[in-house]
């Protein structure tokens, strides 16, 4: 996927070589075009960070609830096997609290 790009910026410097060095036409960068690109990549990490965190986070909370709802569902089979009904508040509470 970086070949094409890779690929565009050569010739473009090699058109900017020829146009120096063939045609004299001189093309300079600015220092406002630096400091533009430290922006936007700035920019960039910080939202890429930012999604990072947020997916881990996300993951996070989820495994925490499969958790709860593990012990949850273990807590009813002991229940169940001792010839008890668990109660659904009993179990509603603890999802709550946890």
């Amino acid at each position: 996927m970086v070949l094409p790009y890779c690929i565009l910026n050569v010739g473009i410097y090699f058109l900017i070589n020829w146009l120096n060095e063939k045609e004299h036409i001189h093309i300079d960068i600015s220092s406002q075009g630096h400091s533009l690109m430290s922006l936007i990549i700035a920019f960039l990490g910080v939202s890429k960070v930012n999604i990072a965190l947020t997916r881990y986070m996300d993951s996070k909370h989820a495994i925490k609830n499969a958790d709860i709802l593990k012990r949850n569902k273990s807590t009813c089979n002991s229940h169940n096997r001792e010839g008890q009904q668990p109660s659904s508040t009993i179990v509603a509470r603890r999802v709550i609290h946890q």
